[in-house]
């Protein structure tokens, strides 16, 4: 056998996504207040990564231009092609444009540079314009702010996505043609702005500027980029290793072996721990606890925050403590506990033996704590744990080892593998439930933004007349609906109405749910200000119904908001108001060890490795790698295939063009008419029609791993078996509405249920649809979840949504364009889309929109490329897919649309066989796809 040579392993590094910021084209824009810095002078160098949305735009990108001399200078994407144009010098002839002809949903590397008098452009790092007639020109910014995204009085604006904006001042830094830079950009010591870089925050600038976003439209920070471009490096940033999740001491995940016990077995314990720096004093912070305090049958691995070690305890025996091995705070250990035998015990601390000792201690408890003990007090774990995996019957090391430099995976014997996912503390790989408690709760929101929003013992604190003339008082018992106690009296002394204002405090780009429990006589908005007349939320009046976190929701575009109360002569009543910042999952990461990397790796020297089962190389499938990229690639589609049903999942690569390629089968035979949702890692199959069919309907839910191949798993069933049924999600939450329930009937049901994507179990009951409706489409964001159309004894226009993270019933949206059922719809999180649909007999290539987070009727979008019904879709950030359908007969088309701007769908390319009356879920965007 030869030796295999990896003392000289090397690895790029690999780090999470760099971020962009998405423009609409509708008037969004970044601006930096005017500044010297952009008087560039005789030599400057701006360079950007630009990923067009649309193929034909006249557009600006980034520039000083206004509409008083001097006007300044931009860059621009005009008919396909870069250029500049620089009004101080009336010599530069106005605009000069490049010859490359740009395509949409592809990045480049622009690079704008003046020297010597002399304009070049490069594009991916190649010559494309050369410009000498703007020799006297200043490239002065007189009086202007810069922005990026439209001219400051021009409604030119771009429909595309723009990444690591950097201006260098007093360097022309590319000269002749280059390779473009394959990293996040950096601060040199000419920089003078660097921006939008960040997935989180469109307003992060480098170098210290403010920028703030203006317009009538949001430029949305996005988590796409160029594939190739990754950050500068950074501890712990990222690896082959994804996720982790973080312990902030008071927190802790809980999931039960059930009849996975490891008893007298062979075992092995391993995680990845980076502990943090702690004022705390209590020495013994749990890392995991199988079975309570002190129980006979328990196993518990600590870290000794005194020594800087670990220790392991069974029940009160203390088997090793401490162990010899110091760690670093802020740095990343793997740690290996192993009985091999029947009692010989290992701690391995980075691949090196720790302490030896034995045990044949019956582990015979089922109830594991990760990051904390809920039967005692401060001694939860500060820090990090990344890649938490228990196997039972096999001790995997033995001697010293190399520590595993890829994600772990299931080997045989593993009873729970979890804090992988940089998405959701609550993924476990092989189908068990994890809770989490504390800050690892999912269902979390702020506390409420509204100062004396309940009213207990004051009717003005906090408030202030804006308008109008009248009086606050207390009242008490307003009515049976809302039992709360006291409530605002808010009464018009003068005139017919009064105003009544508080201002919050919002962050650009976070989701805010708003609530006013109201008796419904006045009305209570969302302001940009203090005037109602810039209301972006007309009436957030709750009058039935205790919902403590409110039934309208909107995404901040600027750092305050006002909530503003309508009292009239006669006196509003208002019980209750609350604005809850809504969080997304806390503690999960992707803050991880900083090893391997699966797409450049050599192998030299002598190793010696002490199990051939279990020795990981840092490989990766290309499917993996490419579904991990900065666009979120992968869709997946089950449908029933002509001339008899089937229960294949086929699968496509969002970003190209091709033909589907088979990925698996469902666990249970399906005649179509299923529902799917999703998460970035998990995609899931609900409902449906059986199959061998005598009519009935079927209840099973299915999961697969979108980033491999292979059939589907049993995940749980549906509150009731249903067809016709409909899925959508955040991601974390899975959601599945209306369907037909009667076995040989039609009649439509009302039925909203949802699951925990990253668990198994039984759905449960979330609320109802506004009216009972089958074969309706469905699309979401992260908080907000949109259904549209559908059958109730007719075809319907009806729009309504619901808030996914909490429950209850669904609320009036507005009306698509036209009534019809057989629709499906695609998201990008921000703009939801619907597509197809029938009013038999007739068929339809309608494509309708709506802003997810706003409300009112849909606008018309595009055409699909035929008239068809009953698709199955899949999405990432950029792109919506339609698979397949009827009209009347099953097709086997795949066409696409993109969604951020509007237009007629193109193709893509075939499913394997003509099929329809099926669904689609993507790994894109948390899952929303």
């Amino acid at each position: 056998m030869a030796n295999l040579r990896v003392d000289k392993i090397t690895s790029t590094e690999t780090f999470e996504t760099t971020g962009s910021v998405q423009f609409d084209g509708n008037g969004g824009a970044l601006e930096i207040p005017n500044s010297s810095d952009f008087d560039l002078g005789s030599e400057w160098t701006i360079e950007f990564w630009l990923c067009p949305l649309l193929p034909t735009q006249q557009s600006k990108l980034i520039g000083t231009r206004g509409n008083s001399d001097p006007r300044g200078w931009e860059i621009v994407f005009w008919d396909g092609q870069i250029g500049v144009e620089q009004y101080g010098d009336e010599s530069t002839g106005g605009q000069q444009r490049g010859s490359k002809i740009l395509s949409t949903g592809i990045w480049y590397h622009v690079a704008i540079v003046f020297s010597g008098g002399v304009v070049k452009s490069y594009i991916d790092g190649s010559l494309d314009l050369v410009y000498s007639g703007s020799g006297g020109s200043t490239w002065g910014a007189g009086d202007h702010a810069l922005r990026i995204g439209r001219p400051e009085n021009f409604e030119e604006g771009p429909n595309c996505h723009i990444s690591n904006v950097r201006i260098i001042k007093g360097k022309a830094l590319y000269t002749t043609n280059f390779r473009p830079p394959m990293r996040e950009l950096e601060v040199t010591p000419e920089t003078v702005l660097l921006t939008c870089q960040s997935k989180n925050d469109e307003t992060l600038e480098k170098t210290g500027k403010t920028v703030t976003v203006v317009g009538i439209s949001s430029a949305i920070a996005s988590e796409l980029t160029p594939g190739i471009l990754t950050p500068v490096p950074k501890a712990g940033a990222g690896s082959a290793i994804t996720g982790s999740v973080e312990f902030t001491g008071n927190d802790y995940l809980e999931v039960d072996l059930s009849n996975d016990a490891i008893g007298t077995d062979e075992f092995t314990i391993e995680m990845w721990v980076n502990p943090g720096e702690t004022s705390f004093t209590a020495t013994n912070r749990r890392l995991i606890r199988i079975g309570p305090n002190n129980n006979a049958n328990n196993l518990q691995i600590l870290y000794n925050v005194g020594n800087s070690n670990f220790e392991v305890d069974n029940g009160t025996n203390e088997l090793i403590n401490p162990g010899i091995t110091t760690v670093a705070t802020q740095s990343w250990s793997h740690i290996a506990l192993t009985r091999q035998g029947t009692n010989n015990l290992k701690l391995f601390v980075n691949g090196v033996e720790d302490t030896a000792t034995t045990t044949s201690a019956d582990i015979s408890q089922t109830t594991v704590q990760i990051g904390d003990d809920s039967t005692l007090s401060n001694l939860g774990f500060f820090g990090f744990i990344s890649n938490l995996r228990i196997v039972k019957g096999t001790a995997l090391y033995t001697d010293d080892f190399i520590p595993p430099n890829r994600e772990l995976k299931k080997v045989p014997g593993t009873v729970l593998l979890c804090c992988q996912d940089p998405d959701s503390p609550l993924t476990e790989a092989t189908g068990k439930t994890i809770t989490g408690h504390g800050n690892l709760d999912t269902d979390t929101y702020s506390e409420n933004l509204i100062t004396n929003g309940n009213f207990t013992t004051s009717a003005s604190d906090g408030w202030t007349v804006v308008e109008g003339t009248g009086t606050t008082a207390l009242g008490t018992a307003q009515s049976a609906t809302f039992g709360d106690g006291n409530h605002l009296v808010l009464t018009a002394t003068s005139g017919s109405f009064v105003f009544l204002a508080q201002q919050f405090t919002t962050k650009i780009g976070s989701t805010y749910l708003v609530n006013v429990q109201s008796n419904g006589a006045d009305e209570s908005f969302i302001s940009t200000d203090s005037d109602k007349d810039n209301a972006i939320i007309t009436d957030i009046r709750n009058t039935g119904g205790n919902n403590p976190i409110g039934d309208q929701t909107f995404v901040a575009t600027q750092t305050s908001y006002h909530m503003i109360l309508r009292g009239g002569t006669g006196g509003g009543n208002f019980d209750t108001a609350s604005v809850y910042k809504v969080l997304t999952p806390n503690g999960a990461s992707n803050f991880t060890p900083q090893v391997g990397d699966d797409r450049k790796v050599t192998f030299e020297g002598v190793t010696k490795v002490n199990s051939d089962a279990y020795f990981y190389l840092p490989t990766g499938d290309t499917v993996t790698r490419d579904s991990r990229s900065g666009y979120g690639n992968r869709g997946l589609f089950s449908l029933s295939a002509a001339p008899a049903a089937s229960n294949i999942i086929e699968f496509v690569t969002i970003h190209t063009t091709g033909n589907s390629i088979d990925f698996g089968d469902l666990k249970y035979q399906n005649d179509g008419s299923n529902a799917s949702c999703s998460s970035s890692t998990r995609g899931i199959f609900a409902g449906g029609r059986e199959n061998p069919s005598p009519g009935g309907n079927i209840d099973h839910i299915n999961y697969v791993t979108i980033a491999s191949t292979g059939d589907a798993e049993d995940f749980g069933n549906l509150t009731e078996a249903r067809r016709g049924i409909t899925g959508y999600g955040s991601g974390i939450r899975g959601m599945f509405a209306g369907g037909r329930s009667d076995p040989g009937g039609s009649n439509p049901t009302d039925v909203i249920d949802f699951i925990t994507i990253a668990s198994t179990g039984n759905a449960l009951d979330f609320g109802n649809l506004s009216a009972a409706r089958r074969y309706l489409g469905s699309t979401s964001s992260p908080v907000r979840g949109v259904m549209a159309g559908g059958h109730t004894g007719s075809r319907v226009d009806t729009i309504d949504y619901v808030s996914i993270p909490s429950k209850g019933n669904a609320i009036d949206f507005g009306n698509l364009t036209q009534s019809r059922d057989q629709i499906e719809g695609n998201s990008n999180g921000v703009r939801g889309i619907f597509g197809g649909g029938s009013e038999h007999p007739t068929y339809y290539n309608i494509i309708d929109y709506v802003t997810i987070a706003s409300l009112g009727d849909a606008k018309d979008f595009g055409d699909l490329l035929g008239t068809t019904g009953d698709c199955a879709t899949a999405s990432n950030c950029i792109r919506g897919v339609f698979a397949g359908g009827n009209n009347p007969t099953k097709q086997n088309v795949i066409q696409y649309v993109n969604m951020s701007s509007t237009g007629n769908a193109f193709d893509f390319g075939d499913l394997t066989a003509a099929a329809s009356e099926g669904s689609g879920c993507s790994d894109s965007h948390g899952g929303l796809g």
